[in-house]
């Protein structure tokens, strides 16, 4: 049951599946049929979690980001897309953050990624 839940909390749904069956999903609601009280209790809305978003509109708030990223001693990012499709959607911004419950919203304009 650990396994399963650390498992929905990472959104591993494919190694999920080869671990658990074709049964297994990363969705919340999946987690909850796990009868663990415990991970329902750690689920919270955006609105219970203290967070730091910010979007990435300038070109100073770029050159921020590049300092914060090069600093940092990891970092995540995303890809945000028109859809699922490699190869037919378009990249429309990234996501990138250094911390828990923080981020930062690179919008990439329609004529192409900004200088």
């Amino acid at each position: 049951n650990a396994l399963k839940m650390l498992f929905v909390e990472l959104e591993f749904n494919t190694l999920g599946k080869r671990v658990f069956g074709d049964g297994f999903s990363a969705a919340p609601q999946q987690a909850l049929d796990f009868e663990s009280e415990e991970l329902a209790t750690k689920m919270k809305t955006i609105e219970e979690v203290d967070h730091g978003y910010c979007l990435v509109d300038t070109a100073e708030k770029r050159e921020a980001l590049l300092r914060e990223l090069r600093s940092a001693d990891a970092f995540c990012f995303d890809t945000e897309t028109t859809g699922l499709n490699a190869k037919t959607c378009r990249l429309i911004g990234l996501s990138f953050s250094t911390e828990p419950h923080t981020g930062s919203y690179v919008p990439i304009p329609d004529d192409g990624p900004p200088p």
